[in-house]
């Protein structure tokens, strides 16, 4: 061990007799905080699955029991969805009253379950985080004394597949909550057969058979035997300290500005500390069967959210990974500290993220599993909203790998097509995709003519040069994150036009009703489902007429 201290800077204290799974939650859990983590059995994940797909098109939603750890974090051991007085609409959801409270007391009496949270859909809009409305409705009941903490859920699907959000409320900072990762439990939850049997005369069950889940925001379970306590890679041989020395070099040529030095946690894993501890790449135990793990400290919430955002991505691709350690361990940098440079960068400079990909280098697009997702989201753009061959087309360039995604966008003016473009990011779907716009005039041509027969006579604009201050204003309605689908982004752009249309036609103050669009998203999402109703029945009706 004498050689590594050595390299490491020496006088470290060392504790290695704590399992790697604990130490980690000990170093992230506060339970003065808001809880970074959500434990739930996959029965409960499930039924809340298939209450989302009973009702795809409006809002719906349940409560949810079970427990709370001493550090604060939530342990969902039974859900429950609506009532049969419940009111489902496109934009909201309101729960029968007296459903909740007769299931509650019985769960409480008989199995001593505690009402922890509670969860709703935004359907297929796919706002993947609270509303106003929601976040201020937690905020009151975290007034209540009986409720120091709450758990929130957030759902949304396609017409074949949901995710569900989990987001942690703590009464010390009601208005800071956090998106907790899911902690599943690959059983079923030991209440649902005893609860499911005892309640049934009263109990309303799902009509939807089989739960269809999407991407979930969950951690990754450690395996305690993947690495004997106290035995990490770094300390079997020589030939490890150098490969780590290798690996210090590597970030530094990724961050020269900034002072950089290794360091060893108590629990005997080693660290790169970069910026004063504002990164840190810590080297776990099972390394490097398991891959490291990059964290931040004061830094923006977008450079937090796209971190927290791609630890599970990263985390696959590391296990398919079939070079030498070191180009492993560089590939990796790029997908996630690099990633984290180059957002912190345009934060800092305020540049709109549609001038991203003219500023910074574009990596390559590659790997399935972003075609896979694409095509399913342009499914539901064909199944769901009528799109055919004549208004959207994917194009792949096969010399940039860049991938663009045209869509005709709803116009009143008859004699004019305007189409959407969007610039999909190589790190889609953790970067919202650049809008550029263009138009089309039809005068003298088919009324229906086909998207291809005119694409190449159109140029496009960026959508933040056609609106002022259109590019922050897009950024804010999306709030994007990794659950979020391409037909929000769509809708979108799509709402921005037509409203500084409507602005400059009428001779109103376009950014007043933005403000009233960003300051309530229950209008937002109105707004945005009338559009899309829109969309849907004209493309219809154009498709029939073609």
């Amino acid at each position: 061990m004498g050689f590594i201290k050595n390299f490491l800077g020496g006088n470290l204290e060392m504790n290695s007799n704590t399992p790697p799974r604990q130490q980690e939650r000990n170093v992230v859990v506060d339970e003065k905080k808001p809880s970074p983590i959500a434990i739930i059995y996959r029965s409960e994940l499930d039924f809340i699955s298939r209450c989302i797909l009973d009702y795809p098109n409006i809002e719906t939603g349940g409560q949810l029991f079970g427990f709370w750890t001493s550090d604060g974090t939530p342990i969902v051991t039974y859900v429950i969805g609506p009532g049969t007085n419940a009111q489902h609409h496109q934009t909201s959801f309101v729960q029968d009253q007296e459903y909740p409270d007769i299931i509650g007391r019985e769960l409480h009496l008989r199995y001593r379950l505690q009402h922890i949270g509670e969860w709703h859909s935004h359907h297929q809009l796919d706002l993947a985080r609270p509303s106003g409305g929601d976040v201020n409705a937690f905020v009151y009941g975290l007034r209540n004394p009986k409720f120091p903490r709450l758990l929130l859920c957030i759902g949304n699907c396609t017409p074949t597949q949901t995710t569900v959000n989990a987001f942690n409320f703590h009464k010390d900072a009601p208005h800071d909550f956090v998106h907790a990762r899911w902690d599943i439990v690959e059983n079923e939850s030991p209440y649902r057969p005893l609860a499911d049997h005892d309640l049934h005369s009263v109990l309303i069950q799902p009509h939807t058979r089989k739960a269809s889940h999407g991407q979930l925001h969950t951690v990754r379970i450690v395996d305690p035997n993947a690495s004997s306590t106290g035995h990490h890679w770094l300390t079997e041989s020589v030939d490890n300290v150098e490969m780590m020395k290798s690996f210090v070099e590597d970030v530094k040529n990724l961050a020269p500005e900034y002072p950089i030095k290794t360091e060893m946690l108590s629990t005997g894993e080693p660290l790169i500390n970069i910026a004063d501890g504002k990164y840190k790449i810590v080297l776990p135990y099972g390394f490097p069967q398991r891959p490291p793990v990059l964290k931040g400290n004061i830094i923006s919430e977008r450079v937090d959210t796209v971190m927290g955002l791609q630890t599970e991505e990263n985390a696959e691709t590391w296990e398919t990974n079939t070079g030498s350690l070191r180009t492993d361990f560089q590939n990796w940098l790029k997908k996630s500290f690099t990633v984290c440079l180059m957002q912190e960068r345009k934060y800092n400079a305020h540049i709109p993220i549609e001038q991203e990909h003219g500023i910074l280098h574009m990596k390559p697009h590659e790997g399935k599993k972003l075609h896979e997702r694409l095509s399913k989201e342009i499914q539901v753009f064909k199944n769901y909203y009528n799109f055919t061959s004549n208004t959207l087309k994917y194009y792949e360039d096969e010399f940039s790998n860049e991938i663009n995604i045209y869509l005709v966008a709803y116009n009143p003016k008859k004699d004019c097509h305007t189409v959407i473009k969007f610039v999909i990011p190589a790190e889609y779907p953790y970067q919202m995709p650049d809008a550029f716009v263009g138009e089309y005039n039809q005068t003298l041509a088919v009324k229906h003519a086909p998207l291809n027969s005119y694409l190449s006579k159109i140029d496009f604009t960026p959508l933040h040069t056609i609106i002022d201050k259109g590019g922050q204003i897009y950024e804010k309605m999306l709030n994007w994150t990794s659950s979020m689908a391409l037909a929000r982004a769509f809708f979108i752009a799509n709402l921005l036009l037509l409203e500084y249309d409507k602005a400059t036609q009428e001779q109103y103050d376009f950014m007043q009703r933005i403000n009233l669009l960003l300051e309530d998203e229950n209008v937002l999402n109105h707004s945005l489902q009338q559009l899309a109703d829109t969309i849907k029945q004209t493309n219809k009706h154009e498709s029939i007429t073609t």
